[in-house]
């Protein structure tokens, strides 16, 4: 395993994952001036834009091996973490957009990187840095709610910080990060079907599409629900922490989980205490009902690693469309159900009701992986 280029990799992913983490934070604020309704436009045009274009980013890596990652930091930095001081909503979604674009660039290429960088240990690698996405989010989600509690609105611009340091450190260490890959040689449109078990991966794409989703909708709109609770910018911050986190690091532990036990069995058992794990979040009374958020987060996500490696096996052709499309279409879907979910919350009553109904999604990531073959 090459550590080095592995924790340049994964430190990269965490700070430019981080500005991913501010929306929820920010997204009580949006919706006292613009409603919930409209407000969760602002979290849905990021991940759109941040997740849907990945294929074609992977594929442009795939054909010309052109590195794209030391843009990503930094432009994630520049428009994440300027929108806000915005008036104009559809200059704030425009931001927002670009933000997501400078996000989506930098996914398949240094997933790619982090799996070559595993040697025999791909699945380990590759969990490594996924955990550092999902913890570079939980980082930004927490360094926001901080950063408003102690400097207020003005101190997000120190948060810009460490996206133009990392974009620095990925320029100066190109060949480093970006060097010895595996190679792909980027099967064309005639030999997608011969090099490719193309419908293994579309089973596997709808399942990490219904773990994703349940994830990340739970997420977006927690501080939000914490807030109705009369939590702070710093215990809303801190409380969507102890939510991502625990899947990070259960992500890493589930991989010796499927080696003993398959990864049919993460998944249906993982999904399934997930519901159990948000009933109890949901219905249970202060204090009690936060000793459920991190468990809700460990059991919503630990799976996402492990699928997203086995993902790579059935499109050995095209690695880079194979990472941007199982990360970026997956979270890209989450991103447009984040505006029904608004719209769901304003029927059901509230945020509460809204994730009563989100239960919907592991329960048939669990029936739909015991009927599948991947």
């Amino acid at each position: 395993m090459d550590k080095k280029r592995l924790t340049l990799i994964t430190l990269a992913h965490i700070v430019t994952d981080s500005y991913g983490g501010w929306i929820p934070i920010l997204l009580p604020m949006l919706s006292g001036q613009y409603g919930i309704q409209l407000a969760a436009s602002f979290p849905a045009i990021m991940a759109l834009l941040g997740n849907f274009p990945q294929p074609f980013f992977g594929h442009y890596f795939d054909k010309t091996k052109k590195s794209l990652l030391w843009l990503a930091p930094l432009g994630a930095a520049l428009f994440a973490g300027t929108f806000i001081f915005i008036d104009s909503y559809f200059l704030r979604a425009l931001f927002l957009g670009l933000a997501g674009l400078s996000i989506g660039a930098f996914h398949p290429e240094a997933t790619h990187i982090a799996r070559s960088s595993g040697g025999e240990k791909k699945e380990l690698s590759a969990s490594i840095f996924l955990a550092g996405g999902t913890t570079g989010f939980a980082l930004g989600a927490l360094g926001c709610g901080a950063l408003l509690h102690f400097f207020k609105l003005p101190g997000l611009l120190i948060g810009i910080i460490p996206g133009l340091a990392a974009s620095v450190m990925l320029l100066a260490k190109k060949d480093t990060v970006s060097g010895r890959q595996d190679e792909t040689r980027g099967a064309s449109v005639r030999e997608f079907k011969q090099l490719n078990k193309i419908p293994e991966f579309i089973s596997m794409l709808a399942v990490v599409t219904l773990v994703v989703s349940f994830q990340s909708l739970v997420n977006t709109f927690l501080p939000s629900f914490l807030a109705l609770r009369g939590f702070g910018e710093l215990g809303k911050g801190l409380y969507t922490f102890f939510f991502v986190i625990p899947g990070s690091i259960g992500g890493i532990i589930a991989g010796r989980f499927v080696k003993e036990h398959g990864l049919k069995t993460l998944v249906v058992a993982s999904q399934l205490l997930g519901i159990v794990s948000m009933v109890c979040f949901i219905y249970m009374p202060y204090p009690w009902y936060l000793i459920f958020i991190p468990l809700t987060g460990a059991f919503s996500l630990c799976s996402f690693p492990a699928l997203v490696s086995r993902s790579f096996k059935h499109l050995p052709g095209n690695a880079g469309v194979a990472g941007g499309a199982v990360i970026g279409l997956t979270w890209g879907v989450a991103g447009i159900l984040t505006q029904f979910a608004g719209f769901l919350a304003g029927l059901a009553g509230g945020i509460s009701g809204m994730y009563l109904w989100l239960l919907l999604l592991p329960a048939c990531g669990a029936l739909l992986t015991l009927l599948l073959k991947f």
